[in-house]
């Protein structure tokens, strides 16, 4: 991307970089050292120390001591919905933008996405994702070919449709507008352990419309494989799911979004496909038994003429769990989920 740089000296804004920290001593420098060498120099970067037990605390008043543009909290530990809230409590800047403290982010992330808002005259602005999966040294990116513009209400399909879903579930990478989220006194949902940040995402939503997928590809996601959620789901976690799903269901319906059966479906069926991640180890009884409860969960949701918008190969897993044929849909992902040990 060609930057405009009479127009960055125009519009010197001071941005918010949040950080929520807790026991990431192994990975916490790479990521800040990505953050302060910015090619954006205007930042205030937040570091919400949530009560670490190692290093992580230290590393943080160290990087502090180093540069005046850091602050750092610490806090007793209460989970990252806490710390990104307190970070929110305590932003001066005109624009937030979220980074995770085992991830690091493109030297022109800030400035990059920055531009793009003011460019384009948005409310928030997507950029691509670059998975990186550390033991296997695999990476995906997660981004599109072709950048675009678009209103929430008549476009949010579109991050379906060519499968970014990821980059407008969690809170990085993307910029967003403090006074947006201000005025309309928007929090992470701290009585949630997951999918806290989608709802977030979804109420700030509710609040804008233009918005803008930047082709760059500036933040880097890690993924060190140290276990826990994607392998072992509880009730609490199926709890969560299930109330985000009813939140989504009522904003796509209050907002009237193009596409939404599409939407809903596609959401679904991502969270049947979740139940088969699960790799605690059961009997195939026992796991049947289990995908039966989940599924009569999820039915209450299929309660519309889903088949002009869903895909092909959801139809299938929608219709097997609407006439409660459970043996077919769960026999297939099984099989699947076999392969992928």
């Amino acid at each position: 991307m060609n930057v405009d740089n009479k127009e960055i000296k125009e519009n010197n804004d001071l941005i918010s970089v949040i950080v929520p920290v807790y026991n990431v001593e192994s990975y916490l420098r790479k990521c800040l050292d990505s953050i302060v060498g910015q090619t954006y120099k205007k930042l205030e970067i937040i570091l919400v120390d949530d009560g670490s037990t190692d290093g992580s605390g230290s590393i943080c008043d160290e990087y502090a001591k180093e540069d005046h543009r850091i602050k750092v909290i610490h806090k007793d530990n209460d989970g990252v919905s806490s710390a990104r809230n307190i970070g929110i409590d305590n932003v001066e800047g005109k624009y937030i933008l979220f980074v995770d403290a085992d991830d690091i982010v493109n030297e022109r992330y800030v400035e990059i996405l920055y531009i793009e808002l003011l460019k384009h005259k948005v409310d928030i602005v997507f950029c691509g994702i670059k998975s990186i999966y550390v033991k296997s040294g695999e990476e995906t990116i997660i981004g599109v070919k072709k950048e675009f513009q678009g209103n929430i209400n008549k476009d949010f399909i579109k991050f379906y449709r060519k499968n970014l879903f990821l980059i407008t579930a969690g809170p990085c990478a993307k910029i967003y507008k403090a006074n947006i989220i201000k005025s309309n006194n928007l929090k992470f949902d701290e009585s949630y352990n997951n999918v806290e940040d989608y709802l977030f995402n979804l109420q700030y939503y509710s609040f804008i419309k233009p918005f803008y997928v930047s082709l760059e590809v500036l933040y880097y996601y890690y993924h060190y494989g140290r276990g826990s959620a994607v392998e072992i789901f509880s009730e609490k976690r199926w709890s969560d799911e299930f109330r985000a799903l009813s939140f989504l269901k009522q904003w796509l319906e209050d907002r009237k979004v193009a596409g939404r059966y599409f939407i809903m479906t596609t959401r679904i069926v991502a969270i049947v496909r979740m139940f088969f991640e699960d790799k605690t180890n059961r009997s195939i009884g026992e796991k049947y038994y289990e995908y039966k409860e989940l599924c009569k969960k999820v039915q209450k949701y299929i309660d519309y003429d889903y088949e002009d918008e869903c895909k092909v190969k959801h139809y299938f897993i929608l219709m097997t769990i609407k006439n409660k044929w459970y043996l077919p849909s769960f026999t297939y992902y099984y099989i699947k989920s076999l392969g992928k040990e």
